[in-house]
């Protein structure tokens, strides 16, 4: 049988519908020139595809097949149990949608919110390790000794803090994709944190010794705020396990 004849009318043994109407699957469908095409290899039978959630008109029924047109045109047969709602001709099949992939919940991979936050978390200790440590003179902790969190007069140069807070950020974001490193992430968390106190500490000192007449305010710039904030924030990042 031809492509014309099965697009033009329903062929032998199609029971008539009363041009019923209905709605094609969220994913579309597949028009072919003859019920169960299945039964054909070359692919020849193919016809219109049908967008998703397009209007069409059930004309003819044959089994589970059922001939449509779209705005008036017969565009051929396609499996009736996939139509919103579904159509089951002669054969008396239950009538069932077949599964469609859904577009409004696609197969996605989720982020658990322990790990996003602990990446941030690692990325904030190393904004802080690069922005001002000082106001009245702009110092950033690559340029502030590490000796300076427990001895605020020490004339040591070397190690630099920045290098300190420098690998505490890389690895609190490298342990933050290991589900069995969140101790780890703790370790590292509480390590900024106390960076940033430290030396909040030594300059308090210093200040209040030296009866400096700058304010602690003043003198200390974002840098150590935003370690320490970042610090606990990656602290506490193992206790958060929702997804998004």
């Amino acid at each position: 049988m031809s492509s014309n004849a099965g697009g033009s009318r329903a062929g032998d043994g199609a029971s008539q519908a009363s041009a019923d109407v209905r709605l094609s699957p969220d994913a579309g469908i597949q028009a072919f020139s003859e019920p169960y095409p299945g039964m054909q290899r070359d692919g020849t039978m193919r016809r219109t595809y049908i967008p998703g959630r397009a209007v069409v008109h059930v004309s003819a029924v044959k089994g589970d097949w059922a001939q449509v047109s779209v705005d008036g045109d017969i565009v051929g047969w396609v499996d009736g149990r996939q139509l919103l709602p579904p159509v089951s001709g002669s054969m008396a099949t239950p009538a069932r949608e077949s599964p469609v992939p859904s577009r409004l919940s696609p197969d996605r991979k989720t982020v658990p919110v322990d790990v996003l936050v602990g990446v941030l978390a690692g990325l904030g200790v190393l904004v802080g390790a690069l922005i001002d440590w000082t106001r009245i003179v702009a110092l950033n902790s690559f340029r502030i000794p590490a000796a300076f969190l427990f001895d605020p007069k020490t004339t040591s140069r070397d190690p630099r803090l920045g290098y300190v807070l420098l690998a505490i950020g890389l690895l609190g974001v490298c342990v933050a994709f290991l589900p069995r490193a969140r101790g780890w992430r703790v370790v590292l968390g509480l390590l900024a944190l106390l960076v940033g106190a430290l030396y909040c500490a030594q300059v308090a000192s210093l200040l209040s010794d030296g009866g400096a007449r700058v304010s602690f305010t003043d003198f200390v710039g974002p840098g150590p705020w935003l370690t320490g904030i970042a610090g606990f924030v990656l602290a506490i990042s193992p206790l958060l396990g929702s997804t998004v």
